[in-house]
Order: structure tokens, then C-alpha cells, then sequence
């Protein structure tokens, strides 16, 4: 590698086209000289409303014209990633000697900034705040969005549809009508996908473009139970209907008018007695609070919910509806009917493929939400003995087996409601509610789909694939103890294991994690009986420090051991990754048996008996169940990469004879090399290819071409680097 003192640098100014962009500068960076191949990048950043920013850094090898080569993010440290705050001389630690770029030239290094705000919200939106507000059952409290001024047009959805259904057509302005339910999901996923953001819909298991969903999806009155949504995404979507009402009444601003801007429905609305039996261009009259249009009369508006007969009781946080039945709902009355039907408190409903000429739609999309990284602890390379290691514990906790451990992350806490709900858009946790409880009432397939949704959401790379995808889009419902039946496929779940997205624990990490040597050992394996201590009211929530039984507490409540991981005994039980089964034998990382009944849990409740809460206790449920007492956390695979092995000398004419040595940039790595032109293969390594032994350099006294490659086993499969060559010109 070159030295870094012949690299271009230069000023970078990083904006995206949007007012306020964050902006980037005084880029410089320098390779170490402790022969390390470190390099430190160092930049400023500046971002407007001083919002914390999702950092990356980009490499140019042809003087800035493509910034292509960007370095792996596991030899990445300091100021890069999500969530860097603004401020001068910010820095960057590459770790390049164990990257798979080959730096021997001149290279321009580019730091990129974003600040994470979606793409500019289209012209003739509004911004919702969130709030609360009573809808004349019940509290509801809504997260705020963004939605259209004004009702959907014949203009906008001939432009996305390339059809106009209208009845009064040929009206470019005029609110678009004769649109079904499933029509306005399809216009909202085939408008996202046109401006390139995340689509809010999926049908089944077909994914979120409608150009793959099955031939008469739209048809069966019954099939709207097959749309998913996902209210994560940044995309277009319906209104679910407290959203709409909400946003009739005037948000926060609303003063309490009959109708949408007015206790007057003839300065509002267009209705039966002033349309003149027609349509109107949209926003032809008084706006309401918001300065929304025609919320109150011209056509009626589909919104997501199916419709039940009374809204629910008690408090509600941003309800969608009910979960069954035959019928959509619309609201906001048309230019047929009479102002009774205009008022922003009356409901309608119709099956979801109507389309008639007094029904339209208008659009919404999620304001962005703000989620803080989640915060993980590493656990370095290393191992542990699995089960209990003195006399008394359940008969799965025995044999103790060791299992060697590749290095992870852990979530220092269980995953809270706050969480849960930012990525899936409600929450189902009973008991006791808290944007700082863990989350509850989440079945095994749940939780993986969460941790997909959340790794899409921060741009890592998803772990778990179900019908060959690992959006879970693709997945459909996950299944509930009330199927009878349900696809085999969702308990063949595949994890990528080497990919940097979330995922579950394995029951090997988990006990790895929560086990605690006792200061002072008197034998070998001297664990505390709980996580972090052998008192369990220090460090656990459990049945005899929580009575009466009232439920979860804030995660975080108790000590946390001494990797400062809190909660791995007691609160609630915590999903793992492997089926459960016996020990069964000495493993590498150990992600389980390769099928089973029911998945594996850990580490006691809120309500458990002590005994329950011990490390070492195993416990497992079936994966389809949920349950008030069981929740999750995360964890990460730290992601490891092969470099070629590096063969020395370099290759060339030298007088014999040559010692010649290999070596990997990964420690724990083996290498097989040949010395006959053929290639290295791990499953010929004792025939053509040969181990090499590190304490024993090569000696060749002849023309030889070597050729050689690293091996590592990674979660019980081989991974292979790319083979090296070198050819050496022996000369008497």
C-alpha cells in the first residue's frame, strides 16, 4: 500500500437537493506510521437544525468521478454510521489493513452526510402535529403525519394509473372518483414506487408492486384482508380513519366545528344542495384549521380501516382498525348526499371493490420518526459453557457442553414498546404500558419480522429470509395460534448469519451474555446464580419483588451485570433463535438443532419464581404463541470478511533456495495453498492442497506458482477468501 501522503483530499460540501441539507468539510485523512494501516479521516459537519445525521464514507480510485469503494462498516469506528451529532473535527478510524480494498494508488476519500429527513413532502401537503384528541368514545392519541390538501385528481391519478375510471372525466382538477378501495392501495404503491420511496403495501406473500400481485386480487370483496401495511414506510398511503377524522376536525388547532372548517357546511362543502348534482375542481371553498380541503363534501374519501360498528373503548394510540370484516370505511360525505352525511363525526362504509361516482381518496404520509440506535454491547470472540454447573437444575441444563463463540452484539435492554411501535406502527403489549417497558404479546415470528423491518429501516442488511426474501413484505401475516394451519415455510426460516442486520440471540449467546463469573472463583465455572449477582433482588424483577403482580417494569430498573446488560433475569421472558432440544455436544457458536416444535426462551419474568430467573434455566413455547409475559431483545453478528492470504516475498525472480511464508489478516483463519497450479480447495485440502503451517515456512528451490486461500469456519459453514497467486523464478 502506498502511503496516504499522495492521496487526494479535498473539500467536500455534502448536500442533498432539499433546503437545509447538512454540509460536510475540511476532509482530510492520514495513514498511520506504526505500520498498523490505520487511517484517520477528520471532517466537520454542519447541519442546520443541528439534527444528528447517518454517516458514510466513500472511496474514489478514478479522482472522484465514482466514489464506489466504500470500506466495510466492521472496520469502521468513531464518527461514522447513524446518529452523529454536528460539530467540528469529527473522526474516523478505518482499519484498512483488514478491509478487502486494495489501496496501492491514489485514492479521494469523500465523507457523505445525511440528516435522515425523508425526500421533500410533495407540493400541497400539510403537516399534521401529533396529538390527542376524542373522538366520542375514547382517547385517541395519533404520531403526526403529513396529508394531502386537497382530494386526490383525475389529473394526478391518470398520471400514475395512465386511466381515468371518472364519470364527470375530461376535469383534470376535479377529484378523481369511481375508484375502488383496492385501486387507491394500488395508486398509492405504484406513486411511491414512481417517486422512489418505501412502499406502504403488500398483498400476501406476492410483495409491494402491484405489477406481481395475482390476477383478480381486486375483485373478491373478501381479498382486502390480504393487503398489509406497513406503517414504517415513507410512501403513500390511505388514512387510517382517526387520522382523517383528526385531521377534519383541524388537529390541534380544531375548534370544534360541525363540519371541516365551519359549523356552515355551505362554506365547506359541496353537497346535495349546492353542487348542482356534480363534482367541483378541489378546494374550491373555505379550507378548515389545517388548511385541508373539501374534508366535508365533494366525494366521499376511503380511508384504510375496516369497519366495525362502534369504535373501541378506552384509550387508543394510533388505532388502525379492526382487524377482521367485510367492509372498508369512507368518510366526509359528497356532493349527493346532505349535510348530515358531511359532518366530520359521520361514519360510512361499503365493500372495499365499490366504485361508485361520488367516492374518491386522498393521500398520507408517516412524518418521519426519530428512533435512537439501538444500544448494543460486544461480546468479544470467545466461548461458554452452556447449562447448569452444580447439582439441582432442570434436566435440560445438563450435560454442560463448551460452544466457541464468533464475536456478537446484545441489546443492553429488552426491546420497549417505544421501539416496537416507531418500526411497526402499534403496539400490543398488555399489562402495563410505557414507551420504556419492554414489549409484550409478541409471537416468535413477530420478532424476526421486527428485526428485518428495523434493519431495512436503518439501511442494514436484513438476517432472515422467508420465501426466499428477506423483506418481510414478501412474508404475508405472520401466523397466530387461531390458524389451524399455516405456511411450513414460516418455520424454515433462514438466517444469514454474517450480515450486520438484528436478529434474536442464539440460546448459546444469550447464556454467554447473562452468566457472571463470582469474584474470587473457587473452581472453574463459579457463576452467580443470576445475572450479575447471586441476590436476585439486585438485578431481576421477578413474582417475590413485585407484589402484588403488577406487571413489567422500565427496562433498565435493576443492576446490570458486568458487561452492563440489564433485565437477563427477570421482566419477561426473551425469544432466542434455536429450536428447542437437549445439549447435545461440543459446537461452534451453536445455533441449535436444524428443526423442532417449539422455539427456545430465557431468562424469567416479571411473575417468575426465582428459580425461573436463574442463567441457566431453559424454557420454550411455540413459535406462533404470544404471551403478556414474553418479549425480546436484540442482537448483531459482528460481520467478518477474508482478506487473500498474503504470500512473501512477493512474487518475481529470486536465487534459490526461497523460504516463502503466508499469513491471514484474520487470526483464527487456516490456510491450504498448492504449489502445482491448481487451485486450493478446502474439500481436496489433504490431497492437491496443502495445510499450511504457520511455525514451517514454504521452501521451493524450482519455478513454482503458488497458490493459496484462508478458510474460516463462520456459524457452522466454511467461508473461503479469494485465492492468491504468486509465481517465483528460481535461478541457479
Amino acid at each position: 500500500m502506498k502511503a496516504l501522503s499522495s492521496i487526494l483530499l479535498f473539500l467536500m460540501i455534502c448536500c442533498l437537493l432539499v433546503a437545509n441539507a447538512p454540509v460536510v468539510s475540511n476532509v482530510s485523512a492520514l495513514q498511520r506510521t506504526d505500520g498498523s494501516k490505520i487511517i484517520d479521516i477528520y471532517y466537520d459537519l454542519y447541519d442546520a437544525e443541528n439534527s444528528p445525521c447517518t454517516i458514510t464514507l466513500g472511496i474514489s480510485a478514478n479522482g472522484g468521478t465514482d466514489f464506489d469503494l466504500v470500506p466495510h462498516s466492521a472496520f469502521l469506528t468513531g464518527d461514522v454510521g447513524l446518529f452523529i451529532s454536528p460539530g467540528t473535527a469529527r473522526h474516523i478510524i478505518w482499519n484498512s489493513g483488514l478491509d478487502t480494498i486494495p489501496l496501492d494508488g491514489n485514492y479521494v476519500y469523500r465523507v457523505f452526510a445525511d440528516d435522515r429527513s425523508d425526500p421533500p413532502i410533495p407540493e400541497n401537503f400539510v403537516q399534521v402535529e401529533g396529538g390527542s384528541f376524542n373522538n366520542g368514545v375514547s382517547e385517541v392519541t395519533l404520531s403526526g403525519f403529513f396529508i394531502d390538501k386537497y382530494e386526490t385528481t383525475q389529473a394526478e391519478y391518470l398520471a400514475v394509473m395512465g386511466v381515468n375510471p371518472s364519470f364527470f372525466a375530461n376535469n383534470p382538477n376535479r377529484p378523481v372518483e369511481r375508484v375502488s378501495w383496492y385501486k387507491a392501495i394500488e395508486y398509492c404503491n405504484r406513486r411511491s414506487i414512481q417517486e422512489g420511496l418505501l412502499t406502504c403495501y403488500s398483498y400476501g406473500s406476492s410483495g409491494t408492486n402491484p405489477d406481481n400481485w395475482p390476477t383478480g386480487w381486486n375483485l373478491d370483496g373478501a381479498d382486502h384482508r390480504n393487503v398489509q401495511c406497513n406503517w414504517a414506510a415513507n410512501g403513500y398511503r390511505l388514512p387510517t380513519e382517526m387520522e382523517w377524522m383528526f385531521a377534519a376536525k383541524g388537529g390541534n388547532s380544531s375548534q370544534s366545528f360541525s363540519y371541516s372548517g365551519s359549523n356552515s357546511v355551505d362554506e365547506v362543502a359541496r353537497y346535495q344542495a349546492n353542487s348542482g348534482n356534480r363534482t367541483w375542481d378541489v378546494g374550491g371553498l373555505a379550507s378548515n384549521e389545517l388548511e385541508t380541503f373539501d374534508m366535508s363534501g365533494n366525494v366521499w374519501e376511503w380511508v384504510w380501516d375496516i369497519y366495525e360498528d362502534s369504535y373501541p373503548a378506552g384509550p387508543q394510540t394510533n388505532p388502525s382498525g379492526a382487524s377482521d370484516g367485510s367492509l372498508r370505511v369512507w368518510r366526509g360525505g359528497s356532493w349527493l348526499h346532505g349535510a348530515n352525511f358531511c359532518a366530520v363525526d359521520m361514519r360510512n362504509a361499503n365493500s372495499p371493490h365499490s366504485s361508485y361516482n361520488t367516492i374518491g381518496f386522498r393521500v398520507l404520509r408517516a412524518m418521519p420518526v426519530g428512533l435512537p440506535p439501538a444500544e448494543m454491547v460486544l461480546i468479544p470472540v470467545g466461548g461458554v459453557t452452556l447449562g447448569c454447573t452444580y447439582a439441582g437444575g432442570f434436566i435440560d441444563e445438563y450435560p454442560n457442553i463448551g460452544v466457541a463463540l464468533s464475536a456478537f452484539r446484545i441489546g443492553k435492554y429488552e426491546l420497549t414498546q417505544a421501539e416496537y411501535e416507531s418500526i411497526v406502527g402499534s403496539n400490543p403489549s398488555s399489562g402495563n404500558i410505557g414507551d420504556s417497558n419492554p414489549v409484550t404479546n409478541v409471537s416468535w415470528h413477530e420478532a424476526i419480522r421486527y428485526c428485518n423491518l428495523r434493519s431495512m429501516a436503518e439501511g442494514l442488511t436484513p438476517v432472515y429470509s422467508i420465501f426466499g426474501s428477506t423483506d418481510p413484505a414478501d412474508w404475508g401475516s405472520p401466523p397466530t395460534p387461531l390458524d389451524e394451519e399455516y405456511d411450513p415455510a414460516w418455520n424454515d426460516v433462514i438466517c444469514h448469519w454474517n450480515t450486520n442486520g438484528y436478529r434474536l440471540p442464539t440460546e448459546a449467546e444469550w447464556e454467554c451474555a447473562a452468566k457472571e463469573v463470582r469474584p474470587n472463583p473457587t473452581e472453574i465455572f463459579d457463576f452467580y446464580i443470576y445475572s450479575g449477582s447471586d441476590n436476585i433482588d439486585d438485578v431481576a424483577l421477578y413474582g417475590d419483588n413485585n407484589l402484588p403482580n403488577s406487571g413489567t417494569k422500565e427496562v433498565g430498573t435493576k443492576l446490570p451485570n458486568a458487561r452492563a446488560i440489564h433485565d437477563l433475569s427477570g421482566n419477561v421472558w426473551e425469544w432466542c433463535w434455536n429450536w428447542y432440544d437437549f445439549y447435545s455436544s461440543v459446537s461452534y457458536n451453536h445455533t441449535g438443532p436444524l428443526s423442532g416444535y417449539q422455539r427456545s426462551r430465557r431468562g424469567g419474568a416479571f411473575h417468575s419464581l426465582a428459580w425461573d430467573c436463574r442463567v441457566t434455566r431453559r424454557q420454550h413455547l411455540y413459535p406462533e404463541l404470544r404471551d403478556g409475559d414474553i418479549g425480546f431483545r436484540l442482537a448483531q453478528s459482528v460481520v467478518i470478511s477474508l482478506d487473500p492470504v498474503q504470500i512473501n516475498p512477493p512474487q518475481g525472480t529470486y536465487s534459490g533456495p526461497l523460504q516463502v511464508t503466508l499469513s491471514c489478516s484474520h487470526s483464527s483463519a487456516g490456510i491450504i495453498y498448492t504449489t502445482d497450479n491448481s487451485e486450493p480447495s478446502f474439500d481436496t485440502m489433504y490431497s492437491t492442497s496443502i495445510p499450511y503451517d504457520p511455525d514451517t515456512p514454504i521452501t521451493i528451490d524450482a519455478t513454482t506458482t503458488i497458490k493459496a486461500k484462508a478458510f474460516l469456519l463462520v456459524y457452522g459453514n466454511w467461508m473461503e477468501s479469494a485465492t492468491a497467486t504468486a509465481e517465483y523464478i528460481i535461478e541457479p
